[in-house]
């Protein structure tokens, strides 16, 4: 009984010392290391995440390989794992701490990619209201493979760089992709078509960006056109987070849930005070409209800003219905006359859709009205774009008109924070007694989209990047052949991979207001310029797949498809593959001839039935209609107007159309070349 005794009392106390011994880990993965996750074959992976400092973590694989790692004074800690080929099978990790084990399951290894950019990289399977996506009822239901992940990385500006993100990592079934992005999706089923091994794609995207949003600080701060601005950006940080305490300490409205997609505009921020009877407006700010708000005294900002102004009705207007036009409102909006709503719009992609609503004539008795426009943006610039014919009432019996143009009272009423909308006191007008930050933060905001959504999954590794964006810097050509290639550089560095695959899509046509315009189409040529002096960089053109009437256009199936392409022939070696539709590779004048030769030419062919795309150009840069001619792989032009031709244009308008294509059906970029 006594050795009995003793031996309890030995056990008991050694229990004791374990606990005693044993240190809370608080161990916590990252976003990323989650179940269902697909490793990048043949790499190094990293698993990382926070834990209490000093913290040791071991990570096991059941492909017998152990590791161990600590976390940093910190909490930080990471550790590398050796990832061996796809092999189709299910996999565990394990993390152990001395408090704490995590399992990791189901595992994939396969093929990773990150598709990025604006709005044609973000816009979902099941599309947007006005905008669609072909047959995606269809490719929605047939939509069903454990071996194909999906990831999104929810939406985040910053301007420090984050360590996490929020997002899940989901197989792909009729209800996981119809919100997921249409251009990744394709991209990412080809791939699995083609290799049969497991494949991930992390979408990481925000519609209305500019490019300079998605690149580093350390890429962008060398480029002087940007180096100015980013100099004092660690005090511009500070000054945003103390705004940022500011607006905590404001009341917020939040969404109901993760499918309150109509939280923007169902949300009331100060309707009951602003269309009561006879609310003084007179000390309220005024703009011009129509006008954005960036360029009145808002600035830079996303939130819901009120519109109010008072008219006096010419006589044949009193007591008849009217018709009000108020042009595009970017981006929501709910319309109130004389405290009676008459209209709004709720989608996000309302942007560009024309306001007009119907007055009723029991708002008119009286002579005079109140028209107050509670507007709500979410990305870009917000406010009014106007319309032709100007903001107006009509009264369509009699024709009379009444502009609405000029000055309006306005008000800032909230501004979006923490996923919700934080609160101003309307009546006092707390927006305008904020301090606010250095450098406001938007989407739109150098590096913030970058700091935000990317370098939070810098350790993840991958095997490329697929790139949808453009049109938010149509305008800015000569500058975007630069910040291209700060972009791909930015990434490079960020995946630690100098070499990493880059594939981006020149943007389609659209109109732009302007049909014939260039703008787009100089764009359209940086992006060319700029891929083709990027080693490992490629990109696909989508001149017949563009739209005149949405710059959404619905055919990305194509897209994605086509940037598949580059990837089996450039990365996977898929040699037999044609990965490009015909592309210039040289020029040469021949007395009145040009003759251009192209790569990707077996099979060439005009297609007679579009408009003529090709122009060329004298010595004095004017452009005349050109007359083709095939030869064998290339093309000779001439025009009766340019007798001494140094130029050539091909589809460079705005809303052209694709004429030349190549035997696989695939288009050449628009382009313009110079005689050297």
């Amino acid at each position: 009984m006594k050795i009995r005794n003793l031996r309890l009392a030995v056990a008991a106390l050694s229990a004791i010392v374990l606990v005693g011994c044993s240190k809370r880990s608080d161990i916590a993965l990252h976003q990323l290391i989650a179940d269902g996750m697909v490793l990048q074959q043949s790499q190094t992976a990293r698993v990382w995440g926070k834990a209490l400092p000093g913290t040791h973590i071991s990570v096991g694989t059941d492909w017998n390989l152990n590791v161990s790692a600590t976390a940093d004074p910190d909490g930080n800690w990471c550790a590398d794992i050796a990832v061996p080929k796809a092999d189709n099978q299910h996999h565990t990790l394990t993390i152990e701490t001395s408090d704490t084990t995590i399992v990791v399951n189901k595992v994939l290894i396969g093929e990773v990619w990150l598709a990025s950019g604006q709005s044609n990289m973000e816009m979902p399977l099941a599309g947007w209201g006005v905008d669609s996506i072909l047959d995606s009822k269809r490719h929605i239901a047939e939509a069903a493979d454990t071996m194909l992940r999906i990831f999104n990385v929810e939406k985040k500006m910053s301007l420090r760089a984050e360590s996490d993100c929020a997002g899940q990592w989901r197989e792909t079934t009729p209800e996981s992709i119809a919100r997921f992005s249409a251009t990744a999706y394709f991209f990412a089923k080809m791939l699995r078509d083609s290799l049969q091994i497991p494949i991930g794609i992390i979408s990481s995207h925000w519609g209305g960006t500019d490019i300079e949003a998605w690149t580093r600080y350390e890429e962008l701060a060398t480029d002087a056109d940007f180096a100015e601005r980013l100099r004092d950006y660690d005090q511009a940080a500070a000054s945003f987070e103390a705004y940022d305490a500011h607006l905590n300490t404001l009341p917020h409205a939040m969404p109901q849930g993760p499918a309150d997609f109509g939280f923007l505009s169902n949300t009331n921020v100060g309707d009951e005070l602003v269309t009561q009877a006879g609310i003084d407006i007179s000390q309220w700010q005024t703009i011009a409209l129509p006008n954005f708000w960036e360029n009145a005294g808002i600035g830079a900002f996303d939130g819901v800003v009120w519109f109010v102004r008072d008219i006096e009705l010419p006589r044949e207007m009193i007591g008849r219905s009217l018709e009000m036009h108020l042009g595009v409102v970017d981006e929501r909006d709910v319309t109130y006359v004389e405290g009676v709503e008459v209209g709004r719009h709720n989608g996000p992609m309302d942007y560009a859709v024309k306001r007009v609503y119907t007055v009723p004539r029991d708002l008119t008795k009286g002579g005079r009205l109140r028209i107050a426009v509670r507007t709500t943006d979410g990305t870009g610039n917000g406010g009014f774009a106007g319309c032709d014919g100007g903001m107006r009432l009509v009264e369509k019996r009699s024709g009379a008109t009444l502009s609405l143009e000029g000055e309006w009272h306005y008000r800032v009423a909230g501004e979006l924070h923490n996923g919700g909308i934080a609160l101003f006191d309307l009546e006092a007008d707390g927006f305008a007694q904020s301090v606010r930050p250095i450098l406001p933060l938007s989407s739109n905001t150098p590096t913030a989209l970058h700091n935000g959504m990317i370098s939070p999954i810098q350790n993840y590794g991958i095997g490329g990047v697929i790139w949808y964006q453009g049109e938010n810097n149509v305008g800015r050509a000569e500058q975007y052949v630069r910040l291209s290639q700060h972009l791909v550089a930015s990434l490079r560095a960020t995946f630690r991979q100098p070499e990493l695959p880059f594939f981006c899509c020149q943007i389609a046509p659209y109109s732009y207001g302007d049909n014939l315009g260039t703008a787009s189409a100089e764009l359209r040529e940086a992006q060319r310029r700029a891929t083709n002096a990027t080693p490992n960089a490629g990109m696909i053109s989508t001149m017949d797949i563009g739209s005149a009437r949405t710059i959404h256009p619905c055919y990305k199936q194509p897209v994605g498809e086509r940037l598949a392409r580059l990837a089996l022939r450039r990365v996977y070696g898929f040699e037999q593959l044609v990965d490009a539709g015909p592309e210039p590779i040289g020029l040469e004048r021949n007395g009145r001839l040009l003759n251009l030769s192209f790569r990707n030419a077996d099979g060439l062919r005009i297609d007679f039935t579009k408009p003529n795309a090709f122009e060329l150009a004298g010595s004095d840069g004017a452009f005349f209609p050109a007359t083709a001619i095939l030869r064998d792989g290339g093309l000779t032009l001439f025009s009766h107007s340019v007798p001494q031709p140094c130029a050539v244009r091909y589809a460079f308008r705005n809303a052209s159309e694709a004429t030349l294509f190549n035997a696989q059906g695939l288009t050449a970029p628009s382009f313009e070349m110079t005689v050297e």
